[in-house]
């Protein structure tokens, strides 16, 4: 039969008769012993069960850690570790910078070539003794660039010291008197400018007048050529192929041909006015 109240089965007689056997003092502290021991209880279980759990933890962490470790590849095999260790180069780095534009160097080979060359010569023919520069090497102005022979030189001055010397001889003897053959040679030549002077008085032949007409047509031939080869070293010049001293050179061959045909055409003028 259960008591309506708190839903317990009420005790029968014989426990009722034990309780009342019982000290009161003993019926009242028995339940607080018995929920006191059930609550020390669990909480020790509860602390030993937390400490069998740390323990297990750090063991279990030591031998991961004390555990040997061996190198393995990609697929997971153990590498033989008696093998010699990989050398690892140092590499040379360099810090990446901004720049505004795309900066390379390049390297030519070639050969330099003046834009435009002059054929250089002597003013005298002869021969060659050293030339003094190589090909591609740069010059100044005035440098010596080749030597020349002197030989044909030293033929012409020891012609011309003899030539001094003949003239210091006559100039002597004319000093110390003139010889009966110095008169002579004198006379002939007045008896030859007297002759040039009747031939003059009396006027011009007419071969020597055909003579300076001749001249005159072919120095004005002559003049003619030069002017045309003036012109093309002007157009050559023009256009870088030569230099100007080859231009000047053309220029002044044209200046004495016209000062030769000048001269040829007064000397006709003279010998017409004087017919």
């Amino acid at each position: 039969m259960l008591d309506t109240k708190n839903g317990k089965k009420p005790p029968t007689d014989e426990e009722v008769t034990v309780l009342q056997s019982l000290p009161a003092e003993t019926l009242i502290q028995r339940p607080k012993h018995q929920k006191f021991g059930l609550v020390w209880g669990g909480t020790i279980l509860l602390l030993l069960s937390s400490f069998l759990i740390f323990i297990t933890s750090q063991s279990g962490r030591n031998s991961l850690i004390d555990a040997p470790t061996s190198p393995t590849n990609q697929s997971g095999t153990a590498l033989n570790t008696n093998e010699p260790p990989i050398e690892i180069l140092p590499v040379e780095t360099q810090p990446i910078q901004l720049v505004d534009s795309r900066q390379s160097s390049r390297t030519y080979t070639g050969e330099i070539v003046a834009r435009r060359s002059s054929d250089l010569a002597f003013e005298r023919s002869g021969k060659v003794l050293k030339i003094n520069v190589d090909q591609g090497q740069r010059v100044q102005t005035g440098t010596p660039l080749a030597s020349l022979g002197t030989s044909g030189l030293e033929a012409s001055r020891s012609e011309l010291l003899a030539q001094r010397a003949q003239a210091v001889a006559q100039l002597k003897e004319m000093q110390a008197g003139s010889r009966p053959e110095t008169i002579a040679a004198a006379r002939a030549n007045l008896a030859q400018a007297v002759a040039e002077l009747k031939e003059r008085q009396a006027g011009p032949r007419a071969e020597t007048i055909a003579a300076a007409r001749a001249n005159v047509t072919e120095l004005d031939k002559q003049l003619e050529l030069s002017r045309k080869k003036q012109n093309r070293r002007q157009s050559l010049y023009g256009e870088g192929a030569i230099s100007r001293e080859q231009l000047d050179e053309a220029i002044t061959e044209v200046s004495a041909q016209k000062a030769r045909l000048d001269q040829a055409q007064s000397q006709l003028n003279e010998l017409l006015a004087g017919t």
